[in-house]
């Protein structure tokens, strides 16, 4: 087996970055698997400090970019990279993500492998994205996977709770993998690529993103910015028949950032972007038939709550309704899109 991944970190003044780098040079691994490192920027305040044993190694790069371009359309510039040098496999990590690159090669052989089993036995079903068993500390689980509710919310299955690991020894296939560490067959995202066609209505909300938007693999909705963007991703490989799956590798995960806070203490842009792209979620993925199940309690209720939670304690977060205003012509067709490659599969919400 001979396979190359691309392994990508996206930093925005990350106080742990230097960990999760270190961490992937910490443990040397033997088996015919290629890593090429790499760290993408975000206009950080100052430039994060690369540990020597990363910064000597021969498959190591970053890129400093001059804006904050958010997670989605970071990831979408890791992707390019990592198609643009013929890797089979792309992986992003979170910042504060640690695993070394021996329990990244355990989990693609893994990976690998088990899409060999199911490709000799001529399953039609094809693999696209998966995860690992994310762990705060020894016994308690971060995430094993994403799930959906009628709500129309999403969380990381698991998160918080003690969980024997050796229950977890086998494949298994799940609704959606965090983008904390998401996998990504470069050979298979070809299906899940959006259209760029009206990409000058993202400059109206994220002016910022004029000077990449050409070079990106628009994989993630560049639209979502930050935070629920892998939920979306998720979503949309369900719709079009697309499988993702949890490998029996656990990586730690210390959640330095946003999950860390509470709603009161986040900013008003990270509210904002909450609000946002829970309304970007919903009208790029459900459908009223398939999803009729979550219309009463997602699509009416929960909505509401949210609409009178803004309008009445959270004022400042009532501009990402402006946003979803502007950005709703691109989402429309982007739903338009996804919709018309559904493969007839059922509802994510459970």
């Amino acid at each position: 087996m001979s396979i190359t991944i691309f392994v990508g970190i996206i930093s925005h003044n990350s106080p742990s970055v230097g960990e999760t780098l270190a961490s992937l040079v910490e443990e040397p691994y033997h088996c015919d698997i290629k890593f090429i490192f790499y760290l993408l920027d975000n206009n950080s305040s100052s430039r994060p400090e690369i540990p020597v044993s990363l910064a000597n190694h021969p498959q190591f790069s970053a890129r400093y970019l001059d804006a904050n371009v958010g997670f989605a359309t970071g990831a979408n510039l890791i992707i390019a990279e990592g198609m643009r040098r013929k890797c089979d496999y792309a992986l992003l990590l979170n910042p504060d993500v640690i695993c070394s690159a021996a329990r990244l090669a355990e989990f693609f052989q893994k990976l690998h492998e088990f899409k060999n089993v199911r490709k000799a036995l001529a399953r039609r079903d094809k693999i696209a994205l998966a995860t690992c068993v994310l762990m705060r500390d020894e016994f308690v689980a971060d995430s094993t996977g994403m799930i959906f509710t009628r709500e129309i919310r999403h969380f990381d299955e698991n998160q918080g709770v003690s969980i024997d690991v050796a229950n977890y020894r086998e494949i298994r296939e799940i609704k959606g993998a965090t983008g904390a560490f998401l996998a990504l067959d470069l050979k298979l995202i070809e299906q899940l690529k959006l259209s760029c066609e009206r990409d000058d209505i993202l400059l109206r909300v994220y002016p910022q993103l004029g000077p990449y938007l050409k070079e990106r693999y628009p994989l993630f909705d560049d639209a979502f910015f930050a935070y629920r963007e892998d939920a979306d991703l998720a979503w949309r490989a369900h719709i079009l028949g697309l499988k993702t799956v949890l490998i029996p590798v656990t990586a730690q995960h210390s959640r330095t950032l946003r999950e860390n806070e509470s709603r009161a203490s986040q900013s008003p842009f990270v509210r904002s972007l909450g609000v946002k792209n829970r309304f970007l979620l919903i009208l790029n993925n459900f459908h009223l038939v398939t999803d009729r199940r979550a219309i009463l309690r997602g699509l009416i209720y929960r909505n509401l709550l949210v609409i009178l939670g803004v309008v009445l304690w959270e004022v400042r977060s009532i501009g990402a309704f402006w946003d979803v205003f502007k950005l709703l012509p691109r989402a429309l067709h982007l739903r338009r899109q996804g919709q018309k490659g559904r493969k007839g599969t059922g509802s994510v919400l459970e």
